[in-house]
């Protein structure tokens, strides 16, 4: 003879609650694991760029636009300098700066022409636990972040003035190796 299994109330929710649970891990771990490949991804984009912008800013006690930049640690710094920095790059920086003078302007009531930009050409640093890679949003970072390990890590700092268009327009101040 066959035994037969009663089906409870019990028995189906906890079928049920197995099943909810199983679903809700199953769709975390898929998430973070995309997350993971879309992270290793982009990294392995990255090495094979000379350098990438990290975080840029206005500073509005500086009235500055600031520009943090890691540079390949694979390429010589002026090799990256002058690989990147090339009338490309000053025209998209200049777009950016004239944004920001266009909401100065609107949300302050002032009449600002022109904002020079800072570029800190910064390379990875173990010490500060920002290796290449490493992108500002990626720690969900938005406000109140410490942009004094950046000042660490920069070798150079290229000042741009407002409208120049290539690096002979600009100067160089290299950092002091402690």
């Amino acid at each position: 003879m066959k035994k037969k299994i009663a089906i409870t109330k019990e028995k189906v929710l906890i079928a049920l609650f197995v099943m909810i649970y199983a679903a809700v891990v199953l769709s975390w771990v898929s998430k973070v694991g995309t997350e993971h490949i879309a992270q290793a991804k982009l990294r392995k984009e990255l090495s094979n760029m000379q350098a990438y912008e990290v975080y840029s800013t206005y500073v509005m006690m500086r009235e500055s636009f600031y520009v943090y930049m890691m540079c390949n640690p694979n390429y010589a710094l002026e090799d990256v300098i002058d690989g990147v920095l090339d009338e490309q790059y000053f025209d998209s920086l200049k777009s950016r700066v004239d944004e920001k003078i266009d909401k100065l302007n609107q949300n302050a009531d002032k009449n600002i022409s022109s904002l020079p930009t800072r570029i800190f050409m910064m390379l990875p640093s173990k010490e500060e636990g920002i290796l290449y890679g490493w992108k500002k949003d990626e720690l969900n970072i938005s406000l109140n972040f410490d942009t004094s390990a950046f000042h660490r890590m920069t070798q150079c700092i290229i000042t741009v003035p407002y409208g120049a268009m290539s690096l002979e327009d600009c100067t160089i101040e290299y950092q002091n190796a402690d």
